[in-house]
């Protein structure tokens, strides 16, 4: 399931040029699990340097992270 979110949430970032996260409810949506196991799930990929979270405008958003920690980004130049 740890796979599956984080696949969904570097999937989201890759079709939004790699500058967006995604939302704790939209990955909730997206995955189609409740939101308690989501945040649980969230806190094992951020433990194993996974993802980051931000605080977004509205929310907090979760972005995918590279092996040397720093945030994917699809088109950079």
């Amino acid at each position: 399931m740890k796979n599956e979110l984080l696949q969904i949430v570097q999937e989201y970032n890759q079709g939004t040029g790699g500058s967006c996260g995604i939302s704790i409810v939209q990955l909730s949506v997206k995955a189609e699990v409740g939101m308690n196991t989501i945040k649980l799930l969230l806190k094992e990929l951020h433990t194993d340097g996974k993802i980051k979270v931000r605080e977004g405008i509205n929310s907090k958003l979760i972005f995918p992270l590279t092996p040397k920690g720093g945030i994917k980004k699809t088109n950079a130049k």
